[in-house]
């Protein structure tokens, strides 16, 4: 995330201690940055470091608890004479290959240098796959910063390379060969993905101008699929394409992220595991990582996404897969190398709390009750806390588990979705209302038409709901308190599923939708629905929309975390508040932003178009509320704790000193 530009004089919030450790300088694996990962067996890892260092490590089981770690300590280190930051590990044919402005051959675990020949420019990617018979030593391809691709002989390393016919404009920038060795996938720097066939003969499958294209640079290739022959792409904008190579089209678009796609690996394909009754266990067949530190599983028969996304200690840079697919190591930014057993990755039999195909996107729901001034929690584990507040009995929440909670405006109501298997079928919507002693009571439940309900939204005078879920277009309306049907929104954009929705002062309903395909010009829109049907604002979807209670000043994150404010019937992008961010409030008394991200609060004045200051958590900020205070800024953070932060020495020139 790009952090505010706060000058030395401005008073910055007091970050407390981080609860995250990113690095230990005593353990020995986080000596060097780590270049090369693989699994030269299920319990045995080769890797190549920063300065040329070549190490054998070997897994074991934790013996004080799941899982399994590596030894303190390699088994066998040597230092080769080359400090080459691209590597490739080959250990069926016991070689290492490192690019620079040459390509040289090791020959390991010994370290001794076969051969070494220089390249007409400079090396910028790097594959082995395998051969194409299995006696053949594997085929490496270099990618060059002048857009040439190199095929070298391992057979014979001082010939002289063939090189390819394809060529990108500006270098290579990512290599994938397929696991037969058939095909060879190359990214450009021009956001240009091309396929090289077995003919040698090159095809483009994505360009820059197509509107399934990437965004942002591309950042890595990797196959899978039951045959090897599906393609993922990864990119800074935050998203995972996974290509056909067959049609030359996009097949899905995984856009769960909320930060630069780092690495992605293929599990293989996963069995389908019968559970109890009717219910079917689902199981990662593919993960990616994102510079924000977290681990997204997906099951591959739906693209569905395990639950949460798993948070590692730092941002994962390679991912490696054991030849038995039991196990997923990880070498991230801290220098350190963890192994994670892939059958944890299914989330769902680990929490047995969410939905396992809700979104990792989720927020939590984040209001403050105006009667008492406590705040009312949501966090993805559907438990509502209501913190500070006093319960009686034997202090449980009033509410069962929930997908997305919503409160009026007076705190006198708290509407909420029922969290159901995913093999019940329907949504149930809870009203609790508050009597004249305090005491919160059911008083309203109706059946919705809307399945797996991720969004609630109200009107200013609560007596409308729009209901929304992730996994359908439809946006149902009803009228409370009873839950009659007023209306259905959703026939406008049948291919799109709806990610956030919010209210107007004139009750129109503002609406986010998102392209799961990505196939059109533009990866979704956001809505102004009313009665004469739906519009578009503009060709691009929000993830989370606010609004300021009693004004139709409304603000936004789109699909890249990136703020927007919505003026003259389209949003206005705030470029000086370049994300991505996760959570954003307005304060109720001024015009400034506060927006969270990845450890961070930061707090903007749309007036002034200035930062005005910034803090850290201890933990990534899921929601954010100011409706209490001007100078109160309460978040929900991931850890599901809630933390206060004083703003009033940052605005106190803005505020009147009672205000203050």
């Amino acid at each position: 995330m790009m952090k505010p530009d706060l000058s030395q004089d401005l008073p910055i919030g007091d970050p407390g201690p981080l609860q995250k450790r990113l690095c230990n300088p005593e353990d020995p694996r986080c000596r060097a940055e780590i270049l090369a990962l693989v699994f030269a067996d299920p319990l045995t890892l080769w890797t190549a470091e920063e300065g040329g260092k070549f190490c054998i490590w070997e897994t074991h089981p934790n013996p004080v608890g799941p899982g399994y770690g590596l030894f303190p300590t390699p088994k066998f280190q040597t230092n080769l004479d080359n400090p080459g930051l691209l590597w490739a590990l080959d250990p069926l044919w016991k070689r290492g290959f490192c690019g620079s402005d040459e390509l040289t051959a090791y020959q390991l675990p010994e370290g001794k240098r076969l051969w070494s020949r220089p390249c007409p420019s400079w090396i910028t990617a790097i594959a082995l796959g395998q051969g194409q018979q299995p006696w053949h030593p594997g085929r490496l391809v270099t990618g060059h910063d002048d857009g040439s691709l190199l095929l070298w002989d391992l057979f014979h390393g001082q010939k002289k390379p063939e090189r390819l016919s394809a060529i990108t404009h500006g270098s290579v920038v990512a290599l994938a060969i397929s696991p037969d060795g058939s095909f060879i996938a190359v990214g450009g720097e021009d956001r240009t993905i091309l396929i090289i066939g077995p003919g040698g003969v090159p095809q483009t499958i994505c360009h820059p101008n197509q509107g399934s294209s990437h965004k942002g640079p591309i950042t890595g290739l990797c196959w899978g699929g039951e045959q090897g022959k599906t393609l993922f792409s990864s990119s800074w904008d935050q998203t995972v394409r996974v290509w056909d190579i067959i049609t030359k089209q996009p097949r899905i678009l995984l856009n769960s992220h909320m930060g630069q796609v780092t690495s992605m690996a293929w599990l293989g394909q996963p069995p389908i595991i019968p559970g109890n009754g009717k219910i079917v266990e689902r199981v990662a067949g593919f993960v990616s990582a994102d510079d924000s530190a977290y681990l997204h599983p997906w099951e591959t028969s739906h693209w569905n996404l395990l639950g949460v996304p798993r948070e590692l200690d730092a941002p994962a840079k390679i991912l490696a897969v054991s030849p038995d697919s039991q196990l997923l190591a990880c070498a991230d930014t801290a220098r350190r190398i963890s192994i994670i057993p892939t059958r944890d990755l299914n989330a769902e039999q680990k929490t047995g709390i969410r939905d396992a195909a809700d979104p990792g996107w989720v927020r939590d729901d984040l209001f403050l009750d105006p009667q008492t001034h406590q705040l009312i929690h949501r966090p993805v584990d559907g438990f509502v806390r209501f913190w500070q507040i006093q319960t009686k009995g034997d202090g449980t929440p009033p509410t069962p588990p929930c997908t997305a909670l919503t409160c009026t405006t007076n705190g006198d109501w708290i509407w909420l979705a029922e969290q159901r298997p995913p093999l019940a079928g329907g949504s149930r919507i809870l009203g609790f209302h508050r009597s004249l002693y305090g005491q919160w009571g059911l008083a309203s439940v109706f059946e919705a038409t809307v399945d797996r309900i991720t969004s609630l939204a109200l009107s200013d005078d609560g007596s409308e709901l729009a209901i929304a879920s992730h996994f359908g277009p439809e946006v149902e309306i009803r009228s409370l308190p009873k839950g009659t049907p007023k209306m259905v929104w959703g026939s406008d954009w049948p291919l799109e599923t709806v990610q956030a929705v919010t209210g107007t002062a004139n009750g129109e309903w503002i609406i986010g939708t998102m392209d799961p395909l990505a196939t059109g010009p533009c990866p979704g829109h956001t809505w102004l629905t009313g009665r004469d049907g739906a519009k578009a604002l503009d060709p691009v979807p929000s993830r989370v929309l606010i609004r300021k209670k009693g004004t139709n000043e409304i603000a936004r994150l789109d699909h890249l975390g990136q703020p927007g404010i919505l003026a003259q019937g389209s949003f206005s992008t705030l470029s000086e508040c370049d994300g991505p961010w996760q959570a954003m409030a307005f304060s109720p008394t001024s015009q400034h932003l506060a927006l969270g991200g990845k450890n961070q609060i930061s707090l903007y004045d749309l007036s002034r178009k200035k930062w005005v200051g910034s803090v850290e958590t201890t933990s990534e900020v899921r929601a954010l509320v100011m409706d209490g205070s001007p100078s109160a800024i309460w978040a929900a953070l991931r850890s599901n704790e809630c933390c206060l932060i004083s703003m009033g020495s940052w605005i106190a020139s803005d505020l009147s000193p009672k205000g203050g």
